[in-house]
């Protein structure tokens, strides 16, 4: 018994100190006016995980004491505190209920401006309950950009919520008029990337991938002249948390959240971009055809890799099978995305299905579809594995390669492999693997390639200047 309690006093002091930690260092803090009371609540939310391990280990005690009692005793008395374990147990789950049901009224409250009129009220339920009426509130759950904050004036910023729709709803098309703006002259030659970063990243000023992104962005504008490149981050709840223990064990709620986040701002944002390339791209006088004036390049790595296939799939399906003559972006690139091929098992079966005479012409271009997967990326090769391997027990299968879909990365499946990638004097050479009969491996549209560790180091390794050639 003592042991029991010693284990709950520091599971207890653990969580409060884990939570403490966490609403001091969130992101939000140096934004929020009520700092004192967002500590506060990060206080009390440790002290309801203490409360709440006391309580289930009380219930626990509660359940071997009556068994125990039972045996020493008649059955009467033992179903006598049978009932009043029973009976404890479902006031704690009423009330437990009650609570959440006024967490839900409160955020409520916040959401639907009924509290305008009671301003010292509101922000401290919106402090408490993380929701907030105002597009520019930052809170823990919240957005990490502030929407007056521009880190210059071609690069842009657009930060999704977990439903993947935009914190700022006109942020699109201020996007889309800082583009037409630049591309007012005819003689104007521009360059749009669009980045979606992976997991354990999100928009906050200070995140490694958006300052690495920055600077990419910078270096390839000064191997460009003559051209304007434009960098727009697309930011998503790829980090929820800043402590190590908590971040570890949001991958599989993060995995699952890259298909709703597909759905969402990003796809208006794609499609917006293919219609401003397509407009400023044909002409009369060109005769249609593609005059290269607006070059689109969407970027994704890891679950942002994952975010932007699936957001992609049918277009890139499509045109690496000829059947559309204009799309809305010149390449997509994927590096180390963590997606399972399952995804993209029926494009490479469709692939494989066109007549070896039927193959797209590659038009003198790099590839549409093209996918970089490091031999040394130990997260995809064994982490990623691991933790997607437990599909095959629960989900059926008709033949081996779906098997091997269901738990391997998209860019490790051998199947899919075309190229072999190696670093020849600090640039990036291609070589496609053998097999020259097979469709989907002779088609120009699509390149699935294994690089080494001298191009990719390993999962994060991925503003590489061998790169810059393909954004050009």
């Amino acid at each position: 018994m003592k042991s029991i309690l010693k284990g709950l006093v520091f599971f207890g002091i653990w969580a409060f100190i884990l939570f403490a930690y966490d609403a001091l260092s969130s992101p939000c803090t140096s934004k929020n006016p009520y700092l004192i009371l967002g500590i506060i609540c990060g206080f009390l939310i440790g002290i309801q995980q203490v409360f709440s391990a006391f309580l289930l280990s009380l219930l626990a005690l509660l359940l071997l004491k009556i068994l125990k009692i039972s045996a020493k005793f008649g059955s009467s008395y033992s179903k006598l505190l049978l009932l009043h374990g029973i009976f404890t147990i479902c006031l704690f789950v009423t009330l437990g209920i009650a609570a959440l049901g006024g967490l839900y009224f409160l955020r409520r409250l916040c959401l639907t401006g009924k509290l305008d009129p009671f301003p010292s009220l509101k922000a401290f339920l919106e402090t408490f309950s993380g929701l907030s009426d105002k597009p520019t509130s930052i809170f823990r759950t919240g957005r990490h950009f502030p929407s007056d904050l521009q880190i210059s004036q071609d690069f842009f910023v657009l930060e999704l919520d977990d439903q993947g729709m935009a914190f700022d709803p006109g942020k699109i098309t201020s996007i889309i008029q800082d583009i037409e703006k630049a591309a007012a002259t005819p003689e104007a030659q521009i360059v749009i990337i669009t980045f979606i970063h992976g997991w354990n990243h999100n928009a906050a000023p200070t995140d490694r991938n958006l300052i690495d992104f920055s600077n990419y962005i910078a270096r390839l504008r000064a191997v460009s002249p003559g051209k304007a490149v434009m960098g727009i981050y697309v930011g998503w709840q790829g980090q929820r948390y800043n402590n190590f223990i908590q971040k570890s064990i949001t991958f599989y709620d993060r995995s699952r959240r890259t298909r709703i986040i597909s759905e969402g701002s990003l796809l208006e944002l794609v499609t917006r971009l293919g219609e401003l390339r397509v407009m400023y791209n044909t002409s009369p006088a060109g005769g249609g055809k593609n005059q290269g004036r607006i070059r689109v390049y969407h970027w994704g790595h890891s679950f942002g890799g994952a975010i932007l296939y699936a957001a992609m799939s049918r277009e890139i399906s499509s045109y690496c099978r000829g059947v559309l003559g204009q799309t809305c972006c010149d390449r997509v690139f994927l590096i180390n995305p963590a997606t399972e091929g399952i995804f993209f098992l029926s494009t490479y079966q469709a692939l494989n299905a066109l007549p070896l005479s039927s193959l797209p012409s590659s038009e003198g271009h790099d590839p549409f579809f093209l996918c970089l997967t490091s031999r040394t990326d130990r997260d995809l090769s064994r982490l990623f594995r691991l933790a997607k391997f437990l599909r095959i027990t629960t989900e059926s299968y008709r033949t081996a390669l779906e098997e091997i879909c269901l738990y391997t990365p998209l860019g490790l499946v051998p199947q899919f492999v075309t190229h072999n990638g190696q670093s020849v004097n600090g640039a990036l050479v291609l070589t496609a693997v053998s097999q020259s009969g097979v469709p989907y491996l002779r088609n120009p549209r699509v390149t699935v390639a294994m690089v080494d560790e001298a191009v990719i180091k390993d999962h994060n390794d991925i503003f590489k200047d061998e790169l810059l050639k393909y954004f050009s």
